[in-house]
């Protein structure tokens, strides 16, 4: 990964809060840039918010955090996850000292750390960090929460990437009573999680269980999102390859 220049010194006189705004711009420019998939431009800005952080606030400071984070996403969203790790785990470290172990702040920091070292197949270290970022979010914001819903799925993911289907079932039926409550049947999200169900269902070989699940997911990603959006087409997919493998069985 490349050095962060040392940051100037910071002169006596400057005006903190015109250093906390350039900071708070370069962080929201920068994830546009991300978003925008601009991603030298965003990496740039981000490495300027974290000197700029580390300059005014010092190492150990939420701000310095966010900015460490977000110039992690950047270089995760390239594929970087190596270089991305180290400063995902600089951000938990000083969100875990300044905000403690049972902070949503902390459990943020911890998914995402799950989360690059879950995209360089390192799954069975992701799994605690999953299982921690979840305890966290239940106690602190409740089970219905949309951060608790994430930390659930995640958690699933994991294990299905672990061959663990048995164990990932509950977790995706736990996601989906949540969804299905609190954003209704209809809603995109509880269309990802009838898939994400479906498809652990075919990983156990319970086909007859699992067509109608894709079935559910199909009709409300074909009415939200349109009949071309790449959701619904893979759902149209995993119908069909669900019928093919039905009627080779048959």
């Amino acid at each position: 990964m490349g050095q962060f220049y040392a940051p100037e010194p910071w002169k006596k006189g400057e005006c903190l809060p015109t250093k906390e705004e350039e900071i708070r711009a370069l962080n929201l420019t920068g994830l546009i840039n991300i978003e925008q998939s601009h991603y030298g431009k965003a990496e740039q800005q981000l490495c300027q918010a974290v000197q700029l952080s580390e300059m005014v606030f010092g190492m150990v400071h939420p701000s310095t955090a966010q900015s460490v984070n977000n110039l992690a996403l950047a270089l995760s969203r390239q594929g970087r996850y190596g270089e991305a790790q180290p400063l995902f785990e600089w951000a938990l470290a000083i969100n875990k000292s300044v905000f403690g172990a049972e902070h949503p702040n902390t459990a943020r920091s911890v998914n995402n750390l799950a989360s690059v070292l879950e995209r360089q197949g390192q799954y069975a270290e992701a799994q605690p960090l999953f299982e921690w970022a979840l305890a966290i979010n239940k106690s602190v914001l409740g089970a219905e929460h949309p951060d608790t819903t994430m930390s659930v799925n995640n958690l699933a993911s994991v294990l299905v990437q672990q061959g663990r289907y048995a164990e990932a079932q509950p977790l995706f039926e736990w996601a989906l009573a949540i969804n299905k409550s609190v954003l209704g049947a209809e809603h995109p999200n509880t269309a990802t999680s009838v898939n994400n169900l479906a498809g652990v269902l075919v990983q156990q070989g319970r086909y007859a269980e699992a067509l109608p699940l894709f079935e559910w997911a199909l009709a409300v990603r074909e009415m939200v999102l349109g009949a071309a959006h790449r959701h619904t087409q893979e759902t149209r997919e995993n119908i069909a390859a669900l019928r093919a493998a039905m009627k080779a069985d048959n």
